[in-house]
């Protein structure tokens, strides 16, 4: 260790040298006491002596003793002086080189061959010999009209100065004043849009810039940048909007109804009408504000409709497009607004379906309003506590709940037409079968609290109901006593969700299981097990052994349609047939006589439009079989008497 040797971590300090270098002393020297030349050794001994008579000898001898106590700075001072005479030698020695270069050039116009020896190489070599040449001039005499042109030229000078300083003055006075116009129109017109409402602030990248806030502060962040336009002067003062490199044409989204290929209904777009003191800014601005949340409502509405192609929604081409019906379907697309679409409106503005494209488009703006509300009230309540896992972006629901809407106010129509349908037809044979709506069901108290908690406004309760799940009930009454079914319709095209469903609960004697529910997703397999519990019923209704004991409706009918569902013969009791269902779900039923074979089978066919009555028996006489059809159609519901099913049973056993 003791070999080791440490370093200073702290740096060497460089000591300071405030003496005053060698040609500050020089000039020093010059300025007090004169040239060089004039100091003798006489002078200075009789100035030394006049210093140690005053006292201030001693001072500057103390002082040189306190200097000279550190050799090295003595030293290192010595080496700093002689370094400056050399370098100063140097530079005179420089100068008087180029000094005589100077001249020897100028004489070597007149000798040249003397002054060769005194020019330096480089000179001789670069620099032509007698190139420069020196003439002696005589200077002419100012004469008094010399002078009194002089005086002139400089008061004229003096004089166009002073009016060019003028009129520099009148035109910046003038300049000014248009400035102060310009500046108090710009001003009262952003004054103006400000008193009509809109938020005025500056620019974020602008500072200096004042600009409107014509978008919406809930949008989505790509079109909630672009809300904001400047608000920049002209040169004449008036005030413009600049909605910078996104500005586009107006534009809106078009709703159009399409029935077999054919347009038959187009929605209108809204235009607000301004009274005659609205600015041309303040209508530019409703322009880009209403261009804006078109296109963010159909920028929203293509996002929306790649969450519901499961449900049949189709984006081709910048253009939406989802079904209504079998032969109705709507497309979506943004057009512009202009004079030409204008013109297109003039043409179909008396189509049949007007209505409900209009009625679609303010659907889907209410409900892009409605997100932009829930957005605020979410902003501006109390935030959730805090967790690792991201809240995703959903879409809002602006397509759905109106597609819901429609499809299942179609397949409701489609339903009660079915229903209506199949209890005409039936009604045409005699037979009566009632069907009514019945209320959904009460909502549970407890989320009624919870919505009261909530402090929801009325208004976005009332489009949160509209959000949610469609649902309808229906329910009918069989013939048969205590038999009934009910059918709910369910629409939800959430993107989980199936659709629309079928759910129907029937209870009927007849069935393996009295009470059962069944779920269907089309309309055909809905209608076939209608139909097949409608011909169920039927088959098991016609009475046995020719009974005339009627057969009780559907629970809350009345006597009358009671009395009407009667199935059998009331009259003559002569013959007894027994009528026997031998396969009830293809609507077979199969009579005979006492001590007698099989000699009757019937086939009952139920369809939406007609029933058919089937009956083959075999005849006594020939052997062969003789087949009679009887059928009743919906359309014989109203007009001439025709025989219902009772008479024409009563006609079958009489001909047995």
């Amino acid at each position: 260790m003791s070999d080791s040797f440490s370093l200073p971590l702290r740096p060497v300090r460089k000591k300071i040298d405030d003496t005053d270098t060698l040609p500050i002393r020089i000039a020093q020297i010059n300025a007090q006491r004169g040239s060089f030349k004039d100091v003798t050794e006489e002078s200075l001994s009789e100035e030394i002596t006049a210093l140690r008579v005053s006292g201030k000898q001693e001072l500057d001898i103390q002082g040189t003793e306190e200097s000279g106590n550190n050799a090295e700075d003595r030293e290192q001072q010595l080496f700093t002086s002689r370094s400056e005479m050399l370098e100063f030698a140097t530079q005179a020695q420089i100068e008087a080189c180029y000094a005589l270069d100077f001249v020897s050039l100028a004489l070597s116009k007149y000798t040249p061959r003397q002054v060769e020896a005194s020019m330096t190489p480089y000179v001789k070599q670069k620099i032509p010999s007698g190139s420069l040449g020196i003439d002696r001039i005589r200077t002419p005499d100012r004469t008094e009209a010399n002078k009194k042109d002089i005086e002139l030229v400089s008061k004229g000078w003096k004089l166009e100065s002073f009016s060019s300083a003028a009129n520099n003055l009148l035109e910046a006075a003038t300049r000014l004043q248009k400035e102060v116009a310009a500046e108090t129109k710009y001003w009262s017109e952003v004054l103006a849009i400000k008193e009509k409402g809109w938020k005025i602030c500056r620019l974020p990248r602008e500072r200096q810039t004042l600009g409107v806030q014509h978008g919406f502060l809930e949008a989505t962040p790509v079109f909630r940048d672009r809300g904001l336009a400047a608000l920049r002067r002209a040169d004449d003062g008036s005030l413009y909007v600049d909605r910078g490199i996104h500005a586009t044409p107006p534009k809106a989204v078009r709703i159009r109804i399409q029935d077999d290929g054919n347009i038959v209904g187009v929605s209108q777009p809204a235009r607000i009408k301004h009274d005659d003191n609205t600015s041309i800014q303040e209508t530019l601005i409703h322009q880009a504000r209403d261009s804006l949340f078109e296109e963010e409502l159909f920028y929203e509405l293509n996002r929306e409709a790649r969450s519901l192609i499961r449900h049949g929604v189709e984006t081709t081409q910048n253009q939406i497009l989802f079904q209504l019906s079998d032969n109705r379907q709507v497309l979506v697309d943004l057009v512009p607004v202009d004079d030409a679409a204008a013109s297109d409106q003039d043409m179909t503005q008396n189509l049949p379906a007007n209505d409900l494209a209009h009625a679609i488009a303010c659907s889907i703006r209410l409900l892009l309003n409605h997100a932009h509300r829930k957005n605020h009230r979410r902003r501006t309540s109390i935030p959730a506590a805090i967790s690792i896992k991201k809240k995703p972006t959903g879409e809002y629901s602006l397509l759905q709940p109106s597609i819901a809407y429609l499809q299942h106010s179609s397949h409701l129509q489609w339903l009660t037409s079915c229903l209506h349908n199949i209890t005409a037809t039936l009604f045409s044979a005699g037979l009566k079968y009632r069907y009514w709506k019945t209320k959904p069901p009460s909502k549970d108290t407890q989320e009624t609290v919870t919505s009261q908690e909530k402090s929801i406004p009325l208004v976005e309760s009332l489009v949160d109901s509209f959000l949610g799940v469609q649902e309808t009930r229906m329910a009918g009454g069989f013939c048969t006593q205590n038999n009934w079914y009910k059918i709910m319709v369910r629409t939800d095209l959430s993107p989980s969700a199936l659709g629309t469903e079928f759910v129907v609960w029937t209870v009927h004697s007849a069935l393996p299981q009295k009470h059962i529910t069944q779920r269907f997703g089309t309309r055909e397999d809905l209608k076939e097990f209608l139909l097949y519990l409608f011909t169920l019923d039927i088959v098991h209704n016609i009475p046995f052994r020719g009974s005339r004991k009627p057969v009780s409706s559907a629970s809350g009918a009345s006597r009358e349609e009671t009395e009407a569902t009667v199935h059998g013969a009331d009259g003559d009791d002569t013959k007894s047939t027994t009528w026997e269902p031998t396969f009830a779900e293809d609507g077979e039923i199969t009579a005979s006589m006492p001590g007698e074979k099989y000699n009757k089978k019937l086939k009952v066919t139920l369809n939406e439009e007609s029933l058919e009555l089937l009956c083959m028996s075999l005849s006594s006489t020939t052997g062969m079989v003789e087949e009679s059809k009887y059928i009743w159609h919906v359309d014989e519901t109203k007009g001439e008497p025709h025989t219902t099913l009772q008479e024409t049973l009563r006609r079958l056993e009489a001909g047995g």
